[in-house]
């Protein structure tokens, strides 16, 4: 049983609803504060109990929040112990000023069951006043590289739970994903930091499959080469196959309005590794769409051309493979053991992929070099900086870095462009760990974490 109850200014306002999994049992009747809605200001967190044997059990589990009946899957859950269960809490879901109804409810990470929503909690968004604290006050940091470029980073939003994709439209707006299968739009103006990000939520991907809480999910967003007029959108995600096991799915969505829609299957049934499923898609300077896959867990997969694992992939927008292919394969390269991330090079554009592999050894791989990460990176995503705003990175490769808790910078000879020269570590104190990174058209680096999405720009 999930026990929700509004962490407001006034505390005691209860409801509840069968948890994901507790059979069909209606939810036991909930107390009702007597009036037409609680007065809050959006920053507030929402406070349940959860029952659950272990933190193993508990791990299954996801949570929702309907807000007028639309779903949104809660961010920066934390739990702790208490009694035969835990006492779980979560951000607020983002709402506009004015009344709302908000219900709660649970679902199975491993099957997407929900549970029965919870009784309606009638809630009234006052927004606080100028100058009042908020509980999601900007966080920033300065910091001047080893080769004297003053930075700054600045939190546009913590209230997205693990931005896993970054993608930005001609138009200046910023599409981010985020582990669990929701995908936000902000704005072009919203994109300077803010509290929380004036965001719109664009798709709840229902069938997203997490091979645990923190591995898997939503993996990557590529935009098509002519979104401005087709508005496509292709989304890298592990879906659970017949036989309950991670697979990996391509699939396109339409952009009408802020919102996803008009999905399209390109790609499924690839098998994906269990123990961290990795991915990448992007669209090249050809306008192919490139799909790296991992080896599914199988290092026998990586070579030849009977499976897609292990393998990078060229592909027209609709999934097949074009008619330049040197091969009847959409097979461009293979021997990956866990592709992480991939771009090319903005001066001679080489392909380049971070792999892991093996469990221990991270590397960059690019025609027939290899490039060593270091120890423990935890690379997830990788871009190489082409902007002007901070002219000095120009050729740099940053790498999010979520094992090690950081931003990497890497500078290569300008010469020589696959011998690294240094390795530098940016934005300890407020990265948390990296999950992806991206170069913004405005020159601005953006990078997400488990703390929130944040913008770099010059001092």
């Amino acid at each position: 049983m999930i026990r929700q109850r509004l962490v407001a200014l006034a505390v005691g306002f209860v409801v509840a609803a069968a948890s994901a999994c507790g059979g069909s049992k209606a939810p036991p009747g909930s107390s009702d504060p007597g009036s037409t809605g609680e007065r809050i200001s959006g920053s507030e967190r929402l406070g349940w109990s959860q029952a659950a044997s272990s933190s193993s059990e508990l791990a299954t589990f996801g949570y929702l929040a309907y807000v007028d009946n639309n779903r949104n899957v809660l961010s920066g859950v934390s739990c702790t112990p208490s009694g035969s269960g835990f006492d779980c809490s979560s951000r607020m879901p983002t709402m506009t000023p004015g009344a709302h109804t908000i219900q709660l409810a649970s679902y199975s990470l491993a099957t997407n069951v929900e549970s029965a929503r919870s009784a309606p909690i009638q809630v009234n968004v006052v927004p606080a006043t100028a100058g009042a604290e908020s509980s999601n006050a900007v966080r920033s940091q300065t910091q001047t590289t080893a080769d004297g470029i003053r930075l700054r980073a600045d939190a546009i939003t913590d209230v997205i739970d693990t931005p896993t994709a970054i993608a930005f439209t001609k138009d200046g707006r910023m599409i981010v994903g985020a582990r669990r299968g929701s995908i936000y739009i902000v704005s072009a103006a919203d994109s300077e930091p803010s509290p929380t990000g004036s965001m719109s939520s664009a798709i709840e991907l229902p069938d997203v499959y997490l091979t645990s809480p923190s591995t898997g999910g939503l993996l990557d967003i590529a935009l098509d080469p002519d979104f401005q007029r087709n508005r496509f959108a292709y989304v890298l995600y592990t879906t659970q196959h017949a036989d309950g096991t991670p697979q990996f799915t391509i699939a396109r969505f339409r952009e009408a309005g802020g919102r996803f829609g008009e999905r399209a299957t390109v790609m499924t049934g690839v098998g994906a590794a269990l123990e961290r499923p990795a991915g990448s898609i992007d669209f090249g300077r050809d306008g192919k769409l490139y799909a790296a896959f991992d080896a599914g867990g199988i290092l026998a997969l990586r070579g030849g051309n009977a499976s897609y694992n292990g393998k990078v992939l060229r592909l027209n927008a609709d999934g097949t493979t074009p008619d330049d292919q040197p091969s009847p394969t959409p097979i461009l390269a293979g021997e990956y053991r866990s592709p992480r991330g991939l771009d090319w090079h903005p001066v001679s554009g080489a392909m380049w992929i971070a792999d892991a592999a093996s469990s221990r050894v991270e590397e960059l791989r690019v025609k027939q070099a290899r490039i060593p990460l270091p120890a423990g990176t935890g690379a997830s995503s990788i871009a190489f900086y082409r902007g002007d705003l901070i002219a000095p990175f120009q050729g740099n490769l940053l790498v999010a870095a979520g094992e090690s808790r950081a931003l990497l910078r890497l500078r290569f000879d300008r010469r020589e462009s696959t011998r690294l020269l240094a390795t530098e570590r940016l934005f300890d104190e407020i990265a948390g760990a990296v999950t992806t990174v991206a170069v913004g058209p405005d020159g601005a680096i953006y990078f997400g974490s488990d703390r929130g999405l944040f913008r770099i720009t010059g001092e």
